[in-house]
């Protein structure tokens, strides 16, 4: 904890991290000189127990698991057990992977880098399972991997052409080790790696070396208020189930400083930070499992790691014998990565970069102009969906060229401005938002003289919010130029518009070369495997179950937006009239017609592809649905029950009160008909 003292600045900077972004704990390491050189621990591990944070804290580290696998799998390798290129098929034992027909088989490189073309479900039924199927229900173990993955993973694009963030891939090189290794991959881990470290508070399960130091992890609720998250276990254990504390992790990051020692070869772990595939000068690299690049000209390589409650980071720079990892207990955006890069940046004495001073050349902006969008594959786009709405726009805004997309990151809603970044590349650029920063680079199109054709973006630092399983993500969003069925033009602010013609770039998400079609919202929603989404949620809808309802909600907006598409000029992406589909057509219910909001008002077509990219969200969120859903039922049947058993002592006191009326009133006339005789006798 956090002492009375004035704090130097390693505790300067970590309680700068921790007000800024709300966090309830927050754990900050420094690794030098062969071991942990300090740790800086903040806040609480757990606010019921006030228990504070510190360096035997042991936090859910994400997807710097990944890491550790990829060790497990080098040292395989080594052992000439496999090769990087053999295909994945020839080893595993317990499932298969598959290939689209005609297309190069899985190698063990290709999930290493991301490349295999798989997924981020195994199949359409994932979206109604928590976390898209990476997570089990909460309060359930995690299923047996071989279990999991008894069925088989398809690959949805050839091997190779397509960069596309996969659990799944990891997953299935940890069952290659359990395979291989002919024990249960967690026991494989401790015994190769975790234990030769002197790593005692590390594991993949929730056994006695970590439960006890377990930190609690929170969200940020309405009106200022940290709430425990669900606690689900990962059902994609190689990919991101490690558990580990600083102290730890130290040790960890000391023997990648130390070139893999003891674990690795010097030469297996320096292949391991080699980029793989050629991805261009100004962007990140993908190495096997790491993602390089520079920081002040100095070679560093790391990972990010992220789940409901729990976000990390770490960067190692090897040639400078330097690492940091930082870890907090509470969901945010990119927190520690932001603070392991500024704490880095200060041991390599490497400052942040100054902003671009490069002229910038205004008779270029209308080649760059136009639309991006993923490659085609639903499955691969998961992660980019949510992130970008489907597309990204460049466009001439207020006399500068920017990028803008329908994403739930405002600055991205409002637009960034993308600055030159290169004085002798004119198409590098760079985009910047207070501490991020992102890389974007434009490719010539050779086939088309003096045009330009695809673009590549790098969204390494940047965090959605949700899904939890998009935290991680590092991709480049390669774009590639192509004819489509929208129109090129310039924006406001001066640039003259571009020459008419259905012309329309298309991103695709990959570090390597490849081809690209046109993939139209309208595209998406005739794909087959989209209906068959719509159609499995919708018909879980007669049991009435959370996710079901989501789902059909989703669908529903996806289709009033379709319904309602212009047919004219594009601005955001208007489906022309012939290629929109009756609803019927493609499984999603018409009789509800949705209201948009202001937000989408100013693109509605693109919010087909958003919806698809929507369900990765609905299953996170179903069991806080269902269980939201229960508790209103249940008030519901509550004040009923009150609101009966009230009308009976109503109804009771009434027919009382009416009881006593009648026999006053009956009274009443009895003396009336007296009164009438007595004064009938009188006279």
């Amino acid at each position: 904890m956090y002492s009375s003292r004035d704090p130097d600045w390693l505790e300067t900077l970590a309680i700068e991290a921790l007000n800024e972004h709300t966090l309830a704990g927050l754990a900050v390491g420094v690794v030098r000189g062969g071991g942990l050189d300090r740790v800086v621990g903040l806040g609480l591990a757990d606010a019921s127990a006030r228990r504070p944070v510190d360096g035997g804290t042991v936090f859910r580290i994400g997807s710097i698991s990944k890491t550790m696998t990829a060790i497990a799998v080098m040292q395989l390798v080594e052992e000439r057990r496999l090769a990087l290129d053999d295909p994945v098929g020839e080893h595993l034992r317990s499932s298969r992977v598959q290939s689209p027909p005609g297309a190069p088989p899985v190698t063990v490189r290709h999930l290493l880098t991301h490349s295999a073309g798989i997924g981020e479900i195994r199949s359409w039924r994932d979206v109604t399972r928590p976390m898209i199927g990476l997570a089990s229900k909460a309060g359930e173990p995690a299923p047996e991997l071989a279990d999991y993955y008894r069925g088989g993973v398809r690959a949805e694009v050839a091997p190779g052409t397509k960069w596309a963030y996969a659990n799944h891939g990891f997953a299935l090189l940890g069952l290659l080790v359990q395979d291989l290794r002919g024990a249960p991959f967690a026991e494989v881990m401790r015994e190769r790696v975790f234990d030769p470290l002197g790593m005692d508070h590390t594991d993949f399960v929730r056994s006695d070396r970590v439960s006890d130091r377990l930190a609690v992890g929170y969200g940020l609720r309405a009106r200022g208020r940290m709430k425990p998250v669900k606690d689900h276990e990962i059902a994609v254990g190689p990919a991101g189930s490690c558990y580990s504390c600083t102290e730890d992790m130290g040790r960890y990051v000391a023997a990648l400083l130390d070139r893999g020692a003891p674990l690795l070869r010097t030469e297996t772990f320096e292949l391991m930070l080699a980029p793989q595939g050629v991805r261009g000068e100004h962007l990140p690299g993908m190495g096997l499992s790491f993602f390089v690049e520079r920081m002040g000209g100095r070679r560093v390589a790391g990972h990010d790691g992220g789940w409901p409650g729990f976000i990390s980071s770490m960067l190692v720079a090897p040639d400078d014998g330097v690492g940091v990892v930082a870890f907090t207990n509470t969901n945010t955006e990119a927190a520690p990565h932001l603070l392991a890069e500024r704490v880095l940046r200060r041991r390599l004495d490497a400052p942040a970069p100054a902003d671009p001073v490069v002229p910038e050349d205004p008779h270029l902006w209308r080649e760059l102009a136009g639309i991006y969008r993923p490659a085609p594959g639903l499955k691969t786009n998961l992660r980019v969906w949510p992130l970008i709405g489907g597309e990204a726009e460049v466009l001439v805004r207020k006399g500068h060229l920017t990028v803008r997309a329908q994403s739930p990151l405002r600055p991205l809603r409002r637009g960034v401005r993308l600055r030159a970044a290169d004085r002798d590349d004119p198409l590098a650029f760079e985009a910047r938002h207070n501490d991020v920063r992102v890389a974007v680079a434009f490719e010539r199109d050779d086939a088309r003289p003096g045009g330009v054709a695809a673009g590549r973006l790098d969204v390494g630092r940047v965090h959605a919010p949700a899904p939890p399983a998009a935290r991680d993500q590092r991709a480049a969003v390669v774009a590639g130029g192509g004819h489509g069925d929208g129109r090129r033009r310039g924006g406001r602010g001066g640039a003259p518009p571009a020459p008419a013609g259905p012309r329309v770039n298309q991103a695709r998400l990959s570090g390597f070369e490849g081809s690209t079609d046109t993939a139209t919202p309208a595209a998406v929603a005739r794909n087959p495997a989209f209906r068959e989404a719509g159609q499995l949620l919708l018909s879980r809808a007669n049991g009435q179950s959370g996710t079901a309802r989501v789902g059909e909600a989703v669908f529903s907006h996806a289709s009033a937006i379709a319904r309602s598409a212009p047919t004219g000029g594009r601005r955001w992406g208007a489906i022309p009239e012939s290629s929109a589909r009756p609803a019927a057509q493609v499984g999603i219910p018409s009789d509800e017609p949705f209201e948009e909001s202001s937000m989408l008002k100013s693109r509605r077509l693109a919010a087909v592809a958003l919806a698809a990219g929507a369900l990765a969200t609905v299953p996170a969120c179903s069991e806080d649905v269902e269980s939201g859903a229960d508790k209103v039922k249940q008030d519901g049947e509550d004040v009923g029950g009150k609101a009966e058993d009230a009308a009976k002592e109503a109804g009771g006191k009434a027919e009382d009160l009416a009881r006593d009326g009648r026999g006053k009133a009956e009274d009443a006339a009895r003396e009336a008909r007296k009164a009438a005789g007595d004064a009938t006798d009188s006279k």
